[in-house]
């Protein structure tokens, strides 16, 4: 597989410079470890959808309604919800469950 600067990763295992990584599919594979930067994007792991909100409630209004597969930077955290941002600029909170990793 090809990734791309700030493809969410999970590492699995070292070995020396190497690192087994997976993405949200479950593809697994090998990656220099210099290629690795800080964990600080995620991946909106729903079935379509997930609604992003201006607060870390259910009860805050939604502010947009993002795609499976969107990724975007975490910003804050609150209990298991996640503020982020997108690369449009919009920031919202997204509860943890729902993303990946």
């Amino acid at each position: 597989m090809e990734l791309f600067k700030g493809y969410p990763l999970k590492v699995l295992a070292k070995k020396g410079e190497w690192a087994q990584i997976s993405d949200f599919e479950g593809d697994t594979g090998w990656i220099h470890t210099s290629l690795i930067g800080k964990n600080d994007t995620v991946i909106v792991n729903a079935k379509k959808s997930v609604n992003m909100r201006s607060g870390p409630s259910t009860k805050s209004p939604v502010v947009a309604d993002v795609e499976r597969g969107v990724i975007m930077t975490k910003v804050d955290q609150k209990g298991k919800w996640i503020q982020l941002k997108h690369s449009s600029g919009t920031v919202g909170w997204i509860y943890q469950p729902l993303l990946w990793p």
